[in-house]
């Protein structure tokens, strides 16, 4: 029986993020001065209102409207489903710099568009707290080699080639968003190995499936729209087969995806010179 306080050097870190409604200039700046170019998503007007008509309007449904949105009553008898609409609530928001929230019509009192408007010009430049880690997720796999260690994402393995790195641009990313960041520290004995390969294969497999599907979608494009998307898709397997290395590498184990992605990276080499 493995004795789990004995344990080699560190191997990486489990890393688990939990986050806050987030300023997006603020996790630009972060990414910046770590030299990491990555794309954090903007708020559009119409979401912005979507989520202060949400926020504001509590116990209502909020609707598409042809334009803008509607708030509407929703009242629930046996007879199904009643719709109240003596309160309706109409209103849209301007796609110019201002985005302003414009009221069309008169059924609400000037305080609840008041609120509404403020609300949505905060939105304006932050990101909502599900994205950012959303995003936060994607930036570890792409920047730090990072593995999921469950299906839908949420925790993380970073490998110990790129703690140097990582511990940097965390600590930054902490202090400059007050957000949460858990840091375990993973040691390289027999559990902990066998648990991260696990893992750590089947994210790798499905990022490579995933990868060699819009590979064979691309190779029926012609032209500089197929070479662009073979160029970046090409990256992307040089990437997957990296990550693979570097996690292989922190326990010591063979990497049997990092084999069979270079083995089909030399395939895709020789048909494009055969083109």
């Amino acid at each position: 029986m493995n004795n789990p306080t004995k344990l080699d050097l560190v191997s990486g870190e489990i890393v688990m993020v939990s986050s806050t409604e987030t300023e997006r200039q603020t996790l630009i700046d972060v990414c910046t001065a770590n030299g990491i170019k990555f794309t954090w998503q903007e708020m559009t007007p119409n979401n912005a209102l979507r989520l202060a008509l949400k926020e504001q309007c509590r116990g209502q449904l909020v609707r598409k409207a042809k334009q803008g949105y509607v708030v509407v009553n929703e009242r629930v008898d046996d007879c199904g489903n009643q719709y109240e609409t003596h309160e309706q609530f109409y209103c849209k928001v301007d796609k110019t710099e201002n985005w302003q929230v414009w009221n069309m019509t008169t059924a609400r009192k000037d305080k609840d568009l008041q609120a509404v408007n403020k609300r949505v010009k905060q939105l304006k430049t932050r990101i909502m707290a599900g994205v950012v880690s959303n995003h936060f997720g994607k930036l570890l796999m792409q920047e730090f080699d990072a593995v999921r260690m469950r299906p839908n994402g949420g925790a993380f393995f970073v490998p110990k080639e790129q703690l140097e790195r990582w511990t940097k641009f965390a600590t930054e990313y902490v202090e400059a968003t007050g957000n949460t960041i858990h840091r375990i520290q993973s040691g390289c004995d027999a559990n902990t190995a066998s648990a991260v390969m696990e893992t750590a294969a089947a994210d790798l497999e499905q990022r490579y499936r995933e990868t060699l599907d819009e590979l064979e979608a691309a190779n029926d494009a012609t032209g500089k729209r197929r070479e662009s998307k073979r160029k970046r898709l090409m990256a992307a397997l040089d990437g997957i087969k990296a990550t693979a290395e570097n996690v292989s590498a922190a326990f010591g184990v063979a990497s049997e995806i990092a084999d069979k992605i270079q083995k089909r990276i030399n395939v895709e080499k020789a048909m494009a010179l055969m083109d």
